[in-house]
Formats: structure tokens, sequence, C-alpha cells
């Protein structure tokens, strides 16, 4: 692999905390990289965009044609569900939590349920009955992710979890003319969901309740791309910390979390664990010319700036070491 692409979500924090989150970041190897980069700074995405900007890389629409409908993608732990999608049209719906604030409701987290498979699986079955009853189909993959087929909502704008976490929900809910149709299906399950021991169980246990289902995406098996990267000269220190893409991009994710919680205590540790497990490799490679370019896609909610580095970057002396380029000129 001679040329890697590597995209890091919520890698530049909200306007406002750069000089704090400078002041604390120890990551020479990535202010080496920064320092040599060409720059190439994209058009923000809308305020009401329903994907995030890495949402649409890893589909590979970046930039999108329409930031209106969230983008159709199965990410890399989802792929092996691709076969069993079989003809026609389908969704991704995950059970979440939804909390209320002073005169909204509003998304939590999806990161943040731990929901075990032994819940899920029971939440799931209810799902799957009141399904049935609507003339739906669901699929489970996993604890979190399940797969809903409704041909007749082709028509629905959705938004992803992620883009729709923390804000108002009755901006990012879906869209269309059949949204009162998925709100009928959706208020069932949530009622048979309210009192079920599942959520009393976990409201024991201090844990948020599964009260709600996110409906987002919505494509054909057939429009899905299974792809994904198949170099067999992956370096170690890239497959052991992240995913390949059906883009073709390896995705570094242990951000996105602690942003979208405003955790920034955290955010400074996953970013340095990502100069010491990624960023100093990368470094080293393209100084012994295991790699010859290193592109690296920074995104936070709206933003996106791409930095090139090539392996003669560095005989760029007059180019100083700074984390400043991953900063300058981003206010919102």
């Amino acid at each position: 692999m001679k040329n890697l692409a590597l995209i890091i979500p919520f890698s530049i924090p909200p306007s406002g905390l750069e000089k704090d989150l400078l002041r604390n970041l120890n990551t020479p190897a990535t202010a080496s990289l920064l320092g040599w980069a060409e720059r190439q700074r994209h058009p923000d995405l809308d305020a009401f965009a329903r994907a995030l900007p890495h949402e649409y890389w890893l589909t590979g629409r970046f930039p999108p044609e329409s930031t209106l409908q969230s983008p159709s993608y199965i990410t890399p732990q989802h792929l092996q569900a691709h076969s069993a999608l079989r003809e026609g049209y389908w969704f991704s719906l995950q059970p979440v939590h939804i909390h209320i604030a002073r005169d909204h409701l509003v998304l939590t987290d999806l990161r943040q349920l731990a929901l075990t498979d032994e819940h899920s699986s029971q939440l799931f079955a209810i799902a799957s009955k009141t399904a049935q009853e609507y003339g739906l189909e669901l699929l489970a993959h996993d604890s979190s992710h399940w797969f809903l087929r409704a041909d007749q909502w082709r028509d629905l704008k959705t938004a992803t979890p992620d883009a729709a976490c923390g804000h108002n929900i009755d901006v990012w809910m879906p869209q269309g003319e059949s949204a009162r149709a998925w709100r009928k299906f959706q208020n069932e399950v949530q009622m048979q969901w309210f009192e079920h021991e599942v959520n009393q169980r976990r409201e024991l246990s201090g844990l948020k309740p599964v009260n709600s289902l996110w409906l987002y995406g919505g494509t054909t098996p057939e429009n899905l791309n299974a792809s994904t990267v198949t170099e067999t000269d992956v370096p170690h220190w890239l497959s052991a910390h992240c995913q390949p893409t059906q883009s073709g991009l390896w995705h570094y994710d242990a951000l996105i979390s602690t942003a979208l919680n405003s955790d920034w205590a955290s955010w400074l540790d996953h970013f340095h664990a990502m100069e010491q497990h990624l960023m100093q490799p990368a470094l080293d490679a393209l100084n012994s010319g295991e790699i010859d370019s290193l592109r690296l896609i920074c995104t936070d909610t709206r933003r996106c700036v791409e930095f090139h580095i090539r392996r003669s970057s560095k005989w760029k002396f007059w180019k100083k070491p700074s984390l400043s380029p991953l900063f300058e000129g981003l206010a919102a």
C-alpha cells in the first residue's frame, strides 16, 4: 500500500476550544505531518444536512449532491448482512434512547446505550412482530443495528442518528408522505417497550431505557456497494486501529462519541492514542518509503479539510511542525 487515505471524524473540534485543546495536545508526529501538508478545505455542509461530512465520505458521495437525504451505506461491520437483504427497499433501524429537554425531545448518542444481546433480542422480538402486523420485515444484524424492509416508504427523507444526536429531533425525523405511517409504527413499538421488563431492569441498574427507534438510510440491495479495501500489504499498525470502508478509505472512529458528548478530556486521550498508534507509524512509514503519500481527511459536524502529505514533503525544511493547520480559518 503505497498511498494511504485515512478519514478521522471529529478531529476538528468546535470553534472556541482550539486554544485550550492545542495547549493540552502533545503530538509531535501529527504536528510534523500537518506542518508539511498541502491543505484543501471543502465547502461547509448545511447546518441541517441529514448526514455528517464523514458519512458522505464513507459512501464515496462527498461532496453530496443533496444534503436533504441521508446517505445509504453499510458500515464495514455490517457488510456481512448485505447478503441477507433480499429484494425490496431497506432502511437501517436502531434502538435508541430519547430524553426530554425543557421543551423538546433529544436523541442520545446510541453508543451510550450499552444494549446487550439478551436485552436486544427481547426488544427485537416485539418490534419484529409489530413490523409483520404492519406489512414490514425486520432483520437483526447485531444488538444495536437492525434492518427494516418497507417498500412503501421509499419517499421518506431520513437523517443519520449521529447527525441528529443532541438536537431537537423534530427537525431530523423522517419526512415525506409516508412519515405518518412511520410514526404510527414507531409509536406502537414505543408503547410496547415502555413498561417492558427489559427497561425496568435497565433503569434499576442505572442504564438508560430503550424507548424509541431511529430510522435512516433507505435503499435497494443492488445499490449497496459492498466492496472494501482488499490490499494484502496493509500495515498492521493501520488495520489494528482502523476499519476499511466501501469507499476505499480507512476509518478511525474513536473521536466520534467523545465529541458528540462534549467529553473533551476523553477526546484528548483518544487523540493522543491516535498519535501513538497511527500518526507516528505513518510518519515512520513515509520516512522509510513504506508509503509514498498520506491523505488525512479531517471533519466535524459540518466542516471538512483534507491534508495531503507526500514523502518528498519532508524536504520542505522551511515548513515547521504545527497543529495550527487543523484549526486555522475554521471559524464557524
